[in-house]
């Protein structure tokens, strides 16, 4: 295994024996990592180079490779990339520590001698770590030559998710590849995993990513914390409205069966700090009653954006859209995320940032306006990314018409104005074919790209094709009933 600080010096030594492009996969096999380590090297190594030059070109398809010329000329500034890098690990160590000991102290002189540096230097690390805390309501504080962090157990533990690599890399489907790695308690984290199974099994849906992490992270950290007695119980002030009963019973269930774990008792608060984590999740189950409905506000805010961003600020959208309810089902709990200060990591944002700058951007000022004038905490860049896939979705949807096929009695006719007709409503249909009752099923065979088949008349087909019933006059009834089906095989539904 090549040790973390050798890795970046490593993987540029590689490309560099490279030919063209070499595959993520190949690499990460060459240097004993994950192919998304292999990516975070290269963000880290393209992240230093001065002018924003990209040293490692990607492209999906190919892989990586080298911008040699940019290479060979940035060699003799490869020793202070590796200085830089040793003094950002440094400090990312540091903050580690301090995070997960919080709030007790840790001595200057202990960090100065364990990382070789003067307790100067460690004073002017202090410096840039107050700036990373200082998001999460956290003081960094020097006392009698000792420094700690101090603030909320819940900022203490968003920090704690967030800053600290292991939460933030964590691979759920591959966790028994952690078993011996130091950083995490197997024992601990094969718990939770469990716990996190019967959360799903009992509430008959999936927790997909990002959301399963995210309570798998809270959950381990909690028991961490407790565990080493680091932090004093909530003090949750006034009365808890629960919303949803079920999620209430369930977060009773995980905090006993984890104080039975532990073999101690649990504070009665952490039963509605799990429950906050649950309710700003999304469920992938249509059972699940909080993505029935939505609240006038989770309607406002879907509504606002659909018509402001300038890709869908043309079309109509309503509430009873595929694509309405689907970017509602996901503003719902993020709002929810959003009042109970929870943060969600998003590991695709700066592939999301550099792909689509565009949208991102956009989003990134409407995002500000909906803070403001919907009275809500400011929306973060992870979040803003999450948004952003929705509406890079549509925009990809929306480049290629349905394609569809015209039927009436018969072939010629009333079929040919349906046709045009259909036409000059539906920018996003493609008329294949117009065909007669009798020879539809011979010619969809033939067209298996069609998705729609609109009919004036109602014959049975053996072809399982969605179709709308229309009147050869293509009344405004007619047109809504197509504009429905189109939604539901854009977005199956």
């Amino acid at each position: 295994m090549i040790a973390k600080h050798m890795r970046e010096k490593v993987l540029l030594t590689l490309l560099d024996r490279k030919e063209g492009f070499t595959t993520a996969k190949e690499i990460s096999s060459e240097l004993g990592v994950s192919p998304k380590t292999v990516y975070r090297l290269v963000k880290r190594i393209n992240g230093s180079q001065a002018g924003g030059k990209t040293l490692i070109l990607s492209e999906k398809g190919k892989g990586l490779a080298l911008d040699r010329e940019l290479y060979l000329s940035s060699a003799r500034n490869l020793q202070n990339f590796q200085e830089e890098y040793s003094l950002l690990e440094r400090r990312n160590k540091i903050l580690e520590r301090l995070l997960l000991i919080a709030p007790r102290p840790v001595s200057v002189y202990d960090l100065a001698q364990d990382y070789f540096v003067s307790e100067s230097v460690i004073l002017k690390d202090k410096l840039e770590l107050q700036k990373q805390l200082s998001d999460y309501h956290l003081k960094l504080t020097v006392k009698h030559q000792q420094l700690s962090v101090s603030g909320s157990e819940f900022d203490l533990r968003s920090a704690i998710a967030d800053l600290v690599s292991t939460f933030s890399m964590i691979d759920l489907d591959n966790l028994s590849l952690s078993k011996n790695d130091s950083k995490i308690n197997y024992d601990v984290a094969s718990f939770v995993l469990s716990e996190l199974y019967s959360i799903e099994r009992n509430l008959k849906a999936n927790i997909p990513y990002p959301y399963n992490v995210n309570i798998f992270s809270h959950l381990y950290i909690m028991i961490e914390r407790s565990r080493h007695h680091n932090y004093h119980p909530y003090l949750v002030q006034g009365s808890i409205a629960y919303e949803d009963t079920a999620l209430k019973i369930e977060s009773q269930r995980v905090i006993d069966d984890i104080a039975q774990f532990m073999g101690c008792p649990i504070s009665s608060d952490e039963v509605y700090y799990l429950y906050s984590y649950l309710i700003s999740s999304r469920f992938q189950t249509e059972e699940f009653s909080a993505e029935q409905s939505f609240s006038p506000r989770v309607l406002a805010i879907t509504d606002f954006y659909f018509k402001h961003m300038s890709i869908t600020r043309q079309q109509t959208i309503k509430a009873s859209d595929g694509i309405f309810r689907d970017l509602g089902n996901h503003i719902s709990p993020m709002l929810r995320r959003l009042d109970n200060k929870i943060r969600i990591k998003n590991g695709m944002l700066e592939q999301i940032k550099t792909g689509y700058p565009e949208i991102f951007q956009e989003l990134r000022n409407l995002s500000d306006m909906v803070s403001e004038r919907y009275a809500i905490p400011k929306i973060n860049h992870d979040e803003i990314g999450f948004l952003t896939l929705y509406f890079v979705r549509f925009k990809e949807l929306s480049k290629q018409p349905l394609k569809a096929l015209v039927m009436c009695s018969s072939g010629i006719g009333i079929s040919e104005l349906l046709r045009t007709k259909i036409e000059n409503s539906f920018s996003d249909l493609e008329i294949v074919d117009v065909v007669s009752a009798h020879n539809a099923d011979a010619v969809l065979a033939r067209h298996p790209e069609v998705k729609l088949l609109i009919t004036s008349v109602d014959s049975r087909i053996k072809n399982p094709i969605k179709k709308v019933l229309v009147s050869a006059l293509m009344s405004a009834e007619d047109k809504k009933r197509i504009r429905k089906a189109i939604e539901e095989l854009r977005y199956e539904k």
